[in-house]
């Protein structure tokens, strides 16, 4: 048995489509690879990713610039970098 595929209109069998549990699809297995290579669009880029160079090495400036102090507070009041946290939201650290 065969069928014409709606896309490239040639007579093919039906072991050339795909099949679902209660058909056959319209488009052969060809028809529907290559339309899906072309439809395919690239993903777009969000969160930091999205942000232009400039504005990401500042982000990673400020981070890095936090962590410095953060370990400069820690080690002038002599607690693990671990424990910094609780002990500036306790107030014991300013």
């Amino acid at each position: 048995m065969s069928q014409v595929c709606n896309t490239c209109q040639v007579n093919k069998d039906f072991s050339e489509y795909y099949k679902n549990k209660l058909y056959y699809f319209k488009k052969c297995r060809e028809c529907v690879i290559a339309g899906n290579a072309v439809n395919k669009k690239p993903k777009k880029a969000t969160g930091f990713a999205a942000l232009d160079p400039a504005k990401q090495d500042s982000i990673k400036q400020q981070l890095q610039n936090r962590r410095l102090k953060m370990k400069a507070i820690a080690e002038a009041h002599n607690i693990a970098y671990a424990n910094l946290c609780y002990w500036v939201q306790k107030g014991q650290v300013v």
